[in-house]
């Protein structure tokens, strides 16, 4: 007859050992439960955000989220049970000092409702790539607002627009100018 405790014990072992690896891990890891809650956070999460393991089990996970992200998010959470089992989404935390921090989440939702993530740090990473927007749309700008008379000119300004709708990027080509100020044409 089977004992019912080592029975218990025995089933949980490969999951308990698989939250000892990820408290190692330098991502963040978390898993909620159906009522919203953090039911277990790893060393890393608690670390990053500043909150202790005890105040974030006593938290609904949508009260870190910002603000103007928390729609999207819900949306895409819910999206998750009806459609598939894993996604990938972005949004920002709150941090215990008041700041937000965008973090990259894999997310597996649970058939009762809950979900486990994997968290990544990715406010680095937007920022760079907005610099590099930045630096991109200043350089796009300066070729484009010099007067171009030569249909070479006009080529070379029609493809790097084509590669600004690419980039999703707003541009805008002169025309032609009058009494020296430009007219744009979208």
């Amino acid at each position: 007859m089977p004992n019912g405790v080592n029975d218990l014990n025995a089933e949980m072992m490969p999951q308990l050992e698989a939250l000892r690896l990820l408290d190692l891990s330098l991502d963040l890891a978390c898993v909620v439960g159906k009522n919203g809650r953090f039911q277990w956070v790893n060393a890393a999460f608690s670390r990053t955000l500043g909150w202790t393991h005890d105040a974030l089990q006593h938290m609904l996970f949508i009260e870190l989220i910002h603000p103007q992200d928390k729609d999207r998010f819900l949306a895409n959470v819910a999206s998750l049970f009806r459609q598939k089992p894993v996604a990938d989404l972005e949004c920002r935390l709150r941090l215990t000092d008041g700041s937000y921090r965008w973090f990259s989440w894999r997310v597996e939702g649970f058939p009762h409702g809950g979900m486990q993530a994997v968290l990544r740090d990715v406010t680095e990473l937007r920022r760079q790539t907005a610099v590099q927007d930045k630096h991109y749309m200043q350089t796009l700008y300066q070729i484009t607002s010099q007067p171009h008379t030569t249909p070479n000119d006009v080529a070379i300004i029609r493809a790097l627009e084509e590669a600004a709708q690419v980039l999703e990027l707003s541009t805008g080509l002169v025309s032609r100018v009058v009494d020296q100020a430009y007219h744009v044409q979208y």
